[in-house]
């Protein structure tokens, strides 16, 4: 049982405590434990996502087709779907379904139509490098292979097409197109799925005005850590001089993190200006990144490092979701950014980091985006596809990753949270989908330990101990004097 007294902190008694196991690094408190339980409860008041949508009859006469073909084979061999295991949302609470009418009634009476919310960007930025001219032009020269079919053969439809697992039910009429060779009409059809699929993801136009980062953004202005503003050109250069404009790399290479800037700037105009700089910087990125090599410069180690392309396959499969709504979101554009998140986490499975909070990362953007997008025979293949591969190495990461009271075996203070959370993400995410089986009673109470000793980590003040990823380029220089003096403190290497 853990201990229930405050201890008197003192030099000695802290050294002493520094010095010991990961079991008793930190004593526990009542109320941090109280507190901590309140905060855990109102974490899981969670809105799950809502189940995928029945897949309406968009053609009577290829769905006729389907039919008959179904009824002999249900006549004859029985009905072979039923053997494939489908993936499933599970609903933890009813909707009433006159009230989600009447809300979707409220909406149209209160939103404009979509054309008359579309407005040109009004940019007021002086002293730039590019003209508004440039930079269109540059756009359009990416957009022109993606347009033409002349990117990597890696990202065309046949690939796509090739990559997905068409005995989904809800894909009956795409492949039924697909099956006659009639490409275009089984990617609008499998377009038109993936529509319903997120109808929920729609989003409403912001009201706001642009900001000046978004404005300087869209003409490649970026900030670095120490926030000094950098111009990398008008057009999109991957290559040259990485490491003086090292933000500019980490940010594409890991996280297309400025892309952000830019899906908020057209969530606030809706004009396509910005819609194509985001297409075109993700259809740049991986043409000049795939197929997955080590690059040159410093912090070009993104390219290849399974942490990155996780969480820019996370991204990228996010942008997905909110964007596949929109009218300028076509075939064209479904095909590279498919074909993208599957050779982004292909390249995570093949080349899981060994151990450590990155591969906490890895394991859950794998998982969520095998669920999100299971029509890929990658993400829904038994055994070694994304979704049960995943599940299965979750259900037993925690074990190797934490100690028996819950403390994660890097000890760090600032990580301990994303394992707690990470963990907790798992056992929800599967059980939504069907897999709650795959994780133990043991994992549970594991798990509940791992909440008690992250809540055992704030001094009594509530602040959080600073050590982690303490350092004096991500946090304020006070912060970094402080984790100094407690190297010297403790003797800590």
């Amino acid at each position: 049982m853990p201990r229930c007294s405050i201890p008197r902190l003192t030099s000695d008694t802290a050294t002493e405590n520094c010095k010991l196991s990961a079991t008793r690094i930190f004593s526990y408190s009542p109320i941090r434990l109280t507190l901590g339980a309140l905060i855990v409860c109102l974490s899981q008041c969670k809105k799950p996502e809502q189940a995928t949508p029945n897949y309406d009859e968009k053609n009577a006469e290829v769905m006729q087709e389907v039919h008959q073909e179904q009824a002999e084979k249900d006549s004859n061999q029985g009905n072979t779907l039923d053997t494939i295991k489908t993936i499933t949302v599970t609903p933890v609470t009813t909707i009433n379904t006159d009230l989600a009418e009447q809300g979707k009634l409220l909406d149209s009476l209160n939103t404009p139509e979509p054309e008359k919310r579309i407005l040109e960007p009004t940019f007021n930025l002086t002293d730039l490098e590019c003209d508004l001219a440039t930079r269109k032009s540059a756009i359009e020269n990416v957009l022109k292979k993606l347009h033409s079919g002349s990117t990597n053969p890696e990202f065309s439809a046949k690939s796509l097409l090739d990559r997905i697992n068409w005995e989904i039910p809800q894909l009956q009429i795409a492949r039924k197109h697909h099956e006659q060779q009639h490409t275009e009409p089984a990617l609008e059809s499998l377009l038109d799925h993936y529509r319903k699929k997120f109808e929920q993801h729609r989003f409403s136009t912001s009201a706001n005005p642009l900001t000046q980062k978004e404005q300087e953004n869209f003409f490649h202005y970026f900030w670095g850590d120490d926030s000094t503003r950098i111009y990398r050109g008008a057009g999109y250069d991957w290559k040259s001089d990485p490491v003086a404009h090292r933000e500019w790399m980490i940010q594409h290479d890991r996280e297309f993190g400025d892309i952000a800037l830019m899906l908020s700037a057209y969530k606030k105009t809706r004009s396509k200006l910005f819609f194509d700089e985001i297409i075109a910087r993700v259809v740049s990125y991986y043409e000049y990144a795939y197929p997955f090599r080590e690059r040159s410069g410093k912090f070009a180690y993104g390219v290849i490092h399974p942490f990155s392309n996780a969480i820019r396959g996370k991204n990228l499969g996010l942008l997905f979701r909110d964007l596949v709504h929109e009218p300028h979101f076509d075939t064209k554009v479904m095909t590279y950014l498919l074909n993208a998140i599957y050779q982004s986490f292909d390249h995570v499975q093949q080349n899981y980091s060994k151990t450590g909070n990155h591969l906490t990362y890895q394991l859950e953007y794998i998982m969520e985006n095998g669920f999100r997008f299971n029509e890929l025979k990658a993400a829904s293949m038994p055994q070694t596809g994304w979704i049960e591969d995943s599940v299965k190495r979750t259900s037993q990461l925690l074990f190797t990753e934490l100690y028996p009271d819950g403390m994660n075996r890097e000890l760090s203070p600032q990580y301990h949270g994303d394992y707690a959370h990470k963990f907790k993400r798992y056992m929800e995410l599967a059980t939504q989908y069907g897999y709650k089986e795959a994780y133990s009673k043991e994992y549970q109470n594991r798990l509940n330990a791992c909440f008690d000793a992250y809540f055992s980590l704030y001094l009594p003040d509530f602040r959080k101990v600073a050590f982690g990823d303490a350092w004096p380029t991500r946090t304020s220089e006070k912060n970094f004097r402080y984790r100094s003096m407690l190297i010297k403190i403790f003797n800590l290497v």
